[in-house]
This record gives C-alpha cells, structure tokens and sequence, in this order.
C-alpha cells in the first residue's frame, strides 16, 4: 500500500524524535525506509520537502515535549492499577488542560502543513475534522 508523501513526512519526523529522545533502534531503522520511500517522489522539490520535515519535526517535538510527563504519568498509574486523576492535585489538573489545548492547536497547524503538502503534490488526501478540538 503507498503512503502519501504527507504521511511518510509526518511519521518520519515522529520516528526522528524517538530516536533522539528514546534510542529506539526499530525506530532508526523505520525512519530510514520512509526517508527512501520519500526520495521516490522525485518530482517535488527537494528544498519544500526540506521545509516540510523541519514544520513538522518542530511540531511534532513541541507535542512530544508536552505531552512526555503525562504519558509517564499515565504509565506508572497503568503499571499500578492505580487511578489516574487522584495522581494529580487539582491545580495541576488545570495545567493538563491547558497543555491539552496546546496540543490541540499544535494538531491543527500539523494538519495544515499535512494539507499543503496534499495541495502542492497532489498526492494523498486532505485532513477535514468535524466537532474536533483541534477544528
């Protein structure tokens, strides 16, 4: 099954951010095919796929950045059968919804990257959310 350019480009940028923060080899090893899946597409100009994995890198680690504590978080509470909610004082749970609305927008500026790259290259689909928050 191909994958659009957009998509390759955005799990590319993921993958990157695992290697960097986690060292996942299986991750290295993904990134590389996408990067030679992404060199196939030999008619769209390599400086605006340049541009296009460094928006989404950066976001993409903004999101990554963000959303690490929790998902340690949420891990140690999985691990000890524990709830999830009293984890958190209540003036934190007011910082996780603030941060969730962060990610939100940050989603909605990676879909529109993901769109350009739909419009420019003709390859793929474009991103339409309905009632979603990152809408």
């Amino acid at each position: 099954m191909k994958i659009p350019i957009g998509e390759l480009i955005d799990k590319m940028s993921i993958l990157r951010i695992k290697v960097e923060k986690i060292g996942e080899s299986q991750s290295k090893l993904e990134y590389e095919k996408y990067r030679k899946e992404i060199e196939l597409f030999e008619d769209v100009n390599k400086k605006l796929i340049k541009r296009w994995c460094d928006q989404l890198y950066i976001i993409n680690l903004q999101i990554w950045n963000i959303e690490y504590d929790l998902r340690q978080k949420i891990s140690e509470c999985d691990n000890q059968k524990r709830d999830i909610i009293k984890l958190f004082p209540k003036n934190k749970l007011k910082e996780i919804g603030k941060k969730h609305l962060l990610v939100q927008r940050l989603m909605k500026e990676r879909d529109k990257i993901k769109n350009e790259i739909t419009e420019i290259t003709g390859d793929g689909y474009k991103i339409y959310k309905l009632d979603h928050p990152s809408n």
